[in-house]
């Protein structure tokens, strides 16, 4: 297994559907919290990220479409949300990626490529093997937008 570290430098968006949808579910938590602590003007929460199978589509990631394909995402959050309109004012996610070289030569574009990649097609040395990457990633973003409703 490889092991690298990354350290994400796209800016985040509060846009994307997972996003919406990870923080979305705990809009009652968060409420919670305020509701229960009155004088509280913000508050910064800790969530895992499950352990999840995600791929990368070809029109938003074609460079981690082709480099990964699909891979099992996990790690945490920490989200700091402002008490007066929900607004997350700071979020920092971090955690890592694995990816399974197993791309299938008889699939549709860009499998193929990624299954000669796979297989050292072309290189000297030993081809064919399967193998692991796991990526580590960290990301940090005061300028999220998104709002607990």
């Amino acid at each position: 297994m490889r092991k690298v570290l990354m350290v994400f430098t796209a800016r985040c968006s509060g846009t994307g559907s997972g996003s919406v949808h990870t923080l979305t579910k705990h809009t009652v938590e968060v409420t919670a919290y305020f509701n229960q602590n009155p004088s509280a003007l913000n508050h910064t929460f800790e969530w895992p990220i499950p352990s999840t199978l995600i791929g990368f589509a070809l029109t938003q990631n074609p460079d981690l479409l082709l480099a990964f394909g699909r891979v099992t995402i996990s790690g945490q959050m920490q989200v700091t949300v402002q008490k007066s309109d929900r607004s997350v004012t700071f979020i920092k996610y971090e955690g890592s990626f694995t990816d399974l070289y197993d791309f299938d030569h008889n699939a549709s574009p860009p499998a193929p490529t990624a299954a000669r990649v796979q297989t050292g097609f072309g290189t000297p040395g030993s081809s064919g093997n399967v193998f692991f990457t796991t990526v580590e990633f960290q990301r940090e973003d005061n300028n999220f937008n998104f709002q607990f409703q």
